[in-house]
């Protein structure tokens, strides 16, 4: 133990300067997250029902023609029926910016919210064209001999097609009376079906009101990019746009970039710089593609490929960059899903590997024997999971254990023995920092 002080008082030594200049831009990082995110939660507390509120700066909005509503400052909003697009900066420590905005939509859901939260360099654009008060209600036809569906609200309006009984239809608007309901082709007598909805929640249309062209309502379809996986400092989010169903159960549905998401739980979305989206799910799950699932934990890409949206197969998503996501902004509160994705990636022991990696490129670490990944550097830290032979990662820092041994960290809590490894590119230039403090027992 005696051999070994020297040794450890010439590393921190050598890297003193480097390590106190990492602890202050990591700790200036996490301060300006959290106060941008209480700025947030305060500016936008009382956002109302389709409504988008400005929560940081910068922001850049759009407004649909004829729109006069100012949306310049924190805490301003804006109805989403009003709002052509949006656009975030990314996050900027130094100029202490990060756009950030809160949209609570009703979508199809009758008496509940999706919350959205965009922040970063992200754009949205509006692709549906009703008003704010839109609601489309599933009914069913409970007449026994059927009903007429009918151009206008009028037994003597000419007929557009026959409908029977028990058949399943979409209702957008109703009189004001209640007497006759709008579908998309056309009205049919309120008598003639049943929902297991409150009707009354239908917005009132005029008798001659022609059919929105998308029927989905405000921003419940959009267009949307973003920077992937930009975040600057350690504890900065990646920018993106995270959406929560209310109550984790309830399937909402949206239609992001040409295809239709039903889900429960949160998701994540982001867009890489190719042009192709990235849908996470953090909790519940996802349909998509007329049946297939995401579960909690996976993500994958799609785009089109000629006129129609092709996606890429399920992976792990990429649990340490998730971490510093402000999901505290969100109304439900939840536990992300451990997850390796992201962090190892797999190589066939024996080939050189290594030997293809320039001595100046990242640092690189494999290893060709079963590994415990540790929530600390130390065999004192709960382990967080085994991993087989045969993978590589690349350490952003690594610590010496209480006896002496160093550790690479992957990812915050997420340690590896250097023992148990071989290396290759600029290893040495990763820095040295504190082991963090075990864990209560």
């Amino acid at each position: 133990m005696k051999r070994l002080l020297p040794l450890l008082f010439v590393l921190l030594v050598l890297f003193v300067v480097p390590l106190t200049a990492a602890a202050q831009s990591k700790d200036a990082c996490r301060a300006f997250v959290q106060a941008a995110v209480e700025t947030v939660r305060k500016s936008c507390a009382e956002t109302g029902l389709n409504t988008l509120c400005y929560g940081y700066s910068p922001l850049e909005w759009t407004p649909r023609e004829g729109a006069a509503t100012a949306f310049a400052d924190v805490g301003d909003s804006v109805s989403l029926a009003q709002t052509q697009s949006l656009t975030g900066r990314p996050f900027d420590l130094a100029a202490k910016t990060w756009g950030a905005a809160l949209l609570r939509l009703r979508t199809d859901l009758p008496d509940q919210v999706l919350v959205m939260l965009a922040f970063g360099d992200t754009t949205l654009q509006n692709q549906s064209d009703t008003a704010d008060d839109f609601l489309a209600l599933a009914v069913q036809v409970s007449g026994t001999t059927g009903a007429n569906l009918r151009e206008s609200p009028s037994v003597d309006a000419p007929l557009v097609r026959s409908l029977y009984s028990g058949d399943a239809l979409t209702a957008i608007g109703r009189l004001a009376d209640g007497t006759w309901l709008r579908l998309p082709e056309g009205w049919v007598a309120a008598e003639l079906v049943r929902s297991a909805y409150d009707l009354s929640l239908l917005p009132v249309m005029a008798a001659d009101a022609p059919a929105p062209e998308v029927l989905l309502a405000p921003m419940q379809a959009f267009r949307f990019r973003s920077a992937f996986e930009d975040a600057s400092c350690l504890g900065a989010p990646d920018s993106g746009l995270l959406l929560q169903a209310p109550d984790g159960v309830t399937n909402v549905r949206v239609v992001v970039n040409g295809a239709e998401l039903i889900f429960g739980g949160t998701l994540y979305l982001q867009t890489t710089n190719e042009g192709r989206t990235v849908l996470t799910v953090l909790e519940g799950g996802a349909v998509y593609a007329d049946g297939e699932t995401l579960e909690t934990g996976e993500r994958l890409t799609y785009g089109y490929q000629g006129e129609t949206v092709a996606y890429g197969a399920p992976e792990d998503y990429n649990f340490a960059r998730a971490r510093y996501l402000p999901l505290q902004l969100l109304p439900r509160e939840f536990e992300l899903t451990f997850s390796l994705g992201g962090l190892l990636y797999p190589f066939t022991p024996g080939t050189g590997f290594l030997t293809t990696i320039a001595a100046d490129a990242r640092c690189t670490v494999a290893w060709s024997v079963d590994v415990n990944l540790r929530s600390g550097p130390g065999t004192a830290y709960p382990i967080r999971h085994g991993v087989a032979a045969g993978f590589y990662g690349y350490p952003d820092a690594r610590a010496l254990d209480s006896e002496g041994r160093m550790w690479w960290r992957l990812a915050e809590a997420v340690w590896l023995a250097v023992d148990n490894t071989a290396g290759a590119g600029a290893c040495d230039q990763v820095p040295i920092i504190e082991a963090p403090p075990l864990p209560a027992k």
